[in-house]
């Protein structure tokens, strides 16, 4: 850009100065990028990050904001695996070969997996400290929206709790003899993370 420089005394002389590309503008880059995929979870925790940025640009610098530490990447699209659940907010500075840089940010949320797994035996009468209760596990699971049941082979119903680590440690009715070596029907009603209900239904043999 041309500047003029116009100078003006009490009498009304003036003076002008004027230079010719004086002043030199650059274009700035405009930074962003998309996360794929787009649900990420414990089990399958890699997001790829595709640079959107616009202008020319020549260096990009990551920040991923990882629980575990400082992260950065300075390839233009990168990926980052997560170890965590949490949300993570990620920034992008792009700059161009003038120096001038911009900066955005991003949210990656990582979600619990919800799975829920039970044995099919356990052994309460070794009193060994291995496999010695019931107790069904998983992730994702509601700790205040737990139910486990457990019925005999006539249906009825022998066991119930509602703390999630708590397991059935083979006796019935809150006796304190352990049941006979059987196959039990087990009902967990549950929520997950989510609010949605889920419900399963399964049988475990106690195994002298």
């Amino acid at each position: 850009y041309t500047v003029t420089l116009t100078v003006t005394t009490a009498l009304g002389c003036s003076s002008s100065i004027t230079n010719n590309n004086y002043i030199d503008v650059y274009p700035t880059p405009t930074a962003n990028f998309s996360t794929s995929p787009g649900t990420v979870t414990q089990t399958a925790p890699l997001v790829d990050f595709t640079d959107l940025s616009t202008g020319i640009i020549n260096s990009w610098s990551w920040d991923f904001d990882s629980p575990s530490g400082i992260f950065t990447d300075s390839l233009q699209n990168p990926s980052f695996s997560y170890n965590d659940t949490g949300v993570y907010t990620v920034e992008l500075i792009v700059t161009n070969n003038f120096g001038c840089a911009d900066t955005t940010y991003n949210l990656v949320e990582v979600l619990p997996e919800y799975t829920l797994y039970a044995p099919n035996g356990f052994t309460p009468f070794n009193n060994d400290g291995l496999n010695d209760t019931f107790m069904p596990q998983g992730v994702g699971i509601d700790p205040d929206n737990f139910e486990m049941l457990i019925y005999d082979r006539w249906g009825n119903m022998i066991y119930k709790t509602t703390d999630i680590n708590e397991g059935w440690d083979g006796k019935a009715n809150g006796g304190d003899k352990i049941a006979q070596i059987d196959v039990y029907v087990w009902k967990v009603i549950t929520k997950d993370y989510k609010g949605d209900d889920h419900q399963y239904l399964g049988t475990v043999t106690i195994v002298k």
